[in-house]
């Protein structure tokens, strides 16, 4: 009895433990939904709710970003980026990872430790920018996909991962005469999902909130990423959403705002929650794979 009163408690603590945290991750999440349909008097009065009240609620805010010719191209380019450069990456990533697999590659042990000493070094911002510049790649999409073309971290992960696969199901396929290109495409890959969904979820991640690399290699304004809209679209709405200054007074406020339908806190709030849309809907779907192609691929060593 003692021992399940205590099992009872520390699962208590548990539960109460996560639910701060997931209140802690909700809140901000809910604060700008909230901001995002609110109107420019609530925002200006600080009558701002965890819900959104139903008298104070206005779908202006969405339909002016979804007016935005900024946010279709900058939508069109944030795909782009995202759908080539996780393909060239989950593929390059498993096709270096599954040879280091195998203990019959030569020389294999140098390989990794190659790998290992590049995971934890660099070389820098401005060597990497003049390597970008020097092969050409300089304001093309080349210099967003090829720089982190491989995670050394995560191809480690893989490599563990197809070490766990059983080397008889390889041999097998050598002895009906599969060569090995054959074997990894269509006996290798089909059994990798797990690990091939999180090298994916990550990649995906990593792109689509990618911002810092663009502003480095890029100089047209033709390509800019979602992440970037929230800023573009505040400043080019300046002159009519105009700035609120700390010093003036609430009545100045209300005055100034009684004929908008959005402000710039509302804009940025809208265009952050339209750039989460596509993580909400890929994540779902390959979730399922993450623990399990993450805890398998993190064993074997």
């Amino acid at each position: 009895m003692r021992r399940r009163f205590g099992e009872r408690i520390g699962q208590a603590v548990i539960v109460l433990v996560m639910a701060v945290f997931v209140f802690s991750a909700l809140l901000p999440f809910a604060r700008h939904v909230s901001l995002s349909v609110s109107t420019p008097v609530a925002v200006v009065t600080g009558g701002l709710y965890l819900l959104p009240q139903p008298g104070e609620m206005t779908l202006e805010t969405w339909k002016r970003v979804f007016r935005q010719r900024q946010t279709v191209e900058a939508y069109y380019w944030s795909l782009y980026r995202t759908v080539v450069g996780t393909a060239l990456t989950v593929l390059i990533t498993a096709l270096t990872a599954y040879p280091l697999s195998k203990k019959y590659l030569p020389f294999r042990r140098s390989y990794m430790i190659f790998v290992i000493i590049a995971m934890f070094t660099t070389g820098g911002i401005v060597p990497m920018f003049l390597l970008v510049r020097g092969l050409g790649m300089y304001n093309t999409m080349w210099a967003l996909w090829l720089p982190p073309l491989i995670p050394l971290f995560w191809m480690i992960i893989a490599r563990n991962f197809f070490m766990t696969l059983p080397e008889e199901l390889t041999e097998s396929a050598r002895i009906d005469g599969a060569g090995e290109l054959y074997v990894f495409i269509r006996l290798i890959l089909p059994l990798s999902k797990p690990i091939v969904a999180t090298l994916a979820l990550m990649t995906i991640v990593q792109h689509w909130n990618a911002w810092f690399d663009i502003l480095i290699y890029i100089s047209r304004g033709k390509i800019f990423v979602q992440q970037l809209l929230g800023r573009i679209i505040a400043d080019v709405n300046e002159a009519s959403v105009g700035g609120i200054a700390a010093e003036i007074r609430l009545q100045q406020l209300l005055e100034e705002t009684q004929d908008r339908q959005y402000t710039a806190d509302t804009v940025r709030s809208a265009t952050l929650l339209y750039s989460l849309i596509p993580i909400l809907l890929v994540y779902p779907f390959l979730q399922k794979y993450f623990a399990k192609g993450l805890l398998i691929g993190s064993l074997k060593g």
